[in-house]
Parts: C-alpha cells; sequence; structure tokens
C-alpha cells in the first residue's frame, strides 16, 4: 500500500507564529500563563501545554495578573481592551492575515459601511472581526443567512472572508449577495495557504483510494479539508491520533493520501503515518520527496 503525505499537511504559519509566542513567552518569565482561549484546535496539543503550566482563559474566568497570550484567531477590540486591563502583559499572537482583515473591517466603517462576514458564526476568528463592525456587521454561511441580514438593499455592503472559507463557497454567497445588494464591495480575505491545502486535499483524494485527514474535530480548517476530500468521490477518514485507526478502514485500499489541518504538528502526521505501515505490513511508502513533501519530525 502506498502512502502520499500532503506537502501543504501541518501547522500554517500563524498558527507556528502563536505557537512559537506561548513559547517563547513561558521560556522567558519560567512562570504560568495563559492563552485567551484554546491556542489551536487540538485538543491534544492544549493538554501539552498544560503540563507546561500554559491555561486555556475561557470566558468569565481573570487571569488574575498573569500575562495572557492572544491566539492566532485574533479577537475583538472590546476583549482586548479587557485583558489589557487585568493582565500583567498581552502578548498578541493574532495571525498577520487576521490583523489585516481587522484593519480592512476597521476602514470599511470609518467611510459608512456595513460588514458582511462569510464564516462560522461563533467562531473565535469571526467573533474577533465581528468585533471591528462596532455594531453594523453580520455574519452568513449559507444561502438561507442572506435574507436574515438586517440592513435594506440599498446599503452599501463590504464583505470579507474568515481567512479558512473554501473559495467556491465565498464565491458562490457573494454573487447572491450581488444579486439582492447593489453596493456590495468584496474583500477576499481567505487565506493563501488555506487554498493551498483545499486545492492539494482535492488532487490528492482524486490520486488515492482513500483520505485520512489528521486533526482536531472542533477545528474548522480540519472539517473543512475533510469535505474537500470527500467532495472529489474519495473515502475519507478523520482522525485526531492513530489511536483511531483501524485494520477495516483499509480493506481493499492500494493508496492512501494524508493530509492535515493548520493546527496539526508534524509529529502527529507522522505517528498516523507510522501507525499505516503497521496495520498493512506490506505497504511500502515511496519517497517522500518523490510523492510530496518531506516531512521533518
Amino acid at each position: 500500500m502506498k502512502i502520499k503525505i500532503a506537502r501543504t499537511a501541518g501547522f500554517c504559519f500563524g498558527v507556528k507564529r502563536a505557537m512559537d509566542k506561548v513559547l517563547t513567552t513561558s521560556n522567558r518569565l519560567r512562570a504560568a500563563i495563559f492563552t485567551d482561549g484554546p491556542l489551536i484546535h487540538n485538543p491534544q496539543i492544549v493538554r501539552a501545554l498544560s503540563q507546561r503550566r500554559i491555561s486555556v482563559l475561557d470566558d468569565g474566568c481573570e487571569p488574575g495578573g498573569a500575562a495572557v497570550v492572544i491566539r492566532a484567531h485574533g479577537i475583538s477590540p472590546a476583549r482586548k481592551a479587557f485583558l489589557e486591563s487585568k493582565c500583567a502583559q498581552v502578548i498578541d499572537g493574532t495571525c498577520p492575515l487576521v490583523s489585516k482583515i481587522h484593519k480592512i473591517v476597521h476602514k470599511q466603517i470609518e467611510k459608512g459601511r456595513n460588514i458582511i462576514i462569510i464564516g462560522e458564526a461563533g467562531h473565535p476568528e469571526v467573533i474577533g472581526i465581528l468585533g471591528f463592525a462596532e455594531g453594523r456587521g453580520a455574519v452568513i454561511n449559507d444561502e438561507a443567512g442572506i435574507s436574515e441580514i438586517p440592513f435594506p438593499p440599498e446599503a452599501p455592503l463590504s464583505v470579507v472572508a474568515q481567512s479558512t472559507q473554501e473559495l467556491e463557497h465565498f464565491d458562490s454567497l457573494v454573487s447572491s449577495l450581488k444579486e439582492k445588494y447593489g453596493g456590495v464591495e468584496v474583500f477576499n480575505t481567505i487565506c493563501d495557504a488555506t487554498r493551498k491545502r483545499q486545492e492539494e486535499a482535492a488532487e490528492l483524494a482524486r490520486e488515492t483510494d482513500l483520505m485520512i485527514i489528521v486533526g482536531g474535530r472542533n477545528s474548522g480548517n480540519t472539517r473543512r479539508l475533510a469535505e474537500v476530500a470527500q467532495a472529489a468521490g474519495t473515502k475519507t477518514v478523520l482522525v485526531e491520533t492513530e489511536e483511531e485507526l483501524t485494520a477495516e478502514i483499509f480493506a481493499g485500499k492500494e493508496t492512501v493520501g494524508i493530509t492535515a489541518g493548520a493546527s496539526t504538528p508534524n509529529w502527529m502526521i507522522r505517528n498516523v503515518a507510522q501507525k499505516v505501515e503497521e496495520i498493512s505490513y506490506n505497504s511500502r511508502a515511496l519517497p517522500l520527496r518523490v510523492l510530496k513533501k518531506t516531512v521533518n519530525f
């Protein structure tokens, strides 16, 4: 059985940057610190961080004067002001692309426009973006949501995307918005790395009999990778760890593709690949440099 690993699998730039900030801060202060919400949507990594006295600051809790790191998803201006009033130090780990979305929304609000965010209501990134809209924003994620937008047809709309959205989904909703609203200005704020990751997942799915997506089930971008692979007509399995893999999954399969969400570290991808080889003892993984990327663990 052949194993193909996606070049783009694993930590994205924004997640790696936030992780580096957390670990650097922890090593520098040599004290317990907090992240404002789970640093990344990966339960195993969050648990590993807690063992290093890096805890999650949940809504309603106060840090008690400790240092707090803002995760890659970013936060609203109000939330940041709250943290700055309560914490000894606030370290901003917001992904630069998400910060760019914040700036776009702020500028459009200054121009007197209303904001439409295409994304998942309740997702931390979307909550943060919405905070910059100053009460003049709405979130949609399907056609039905367009009818619930609280702005009249003549209202000027500026549209942005949650950075991990699918491009086709974004373009489809933008087209529908333009049919109802006359003054629509569009900002495609989908992360280029996310787009490439999804494109590669689709390509890999067409080349394989089975796709394994590695990542947290609470990760939006990981779930979307699974959706993209399934849309290609390939059997797809989403797992958080290699322990979820069983021999039955691979029955009759000759080529397996592996990719992972942006919150999945390389060592977790390696563990999954090794488990696949263990289950199918006669599988011979082609050299990774030939198939996709060389993964360093």
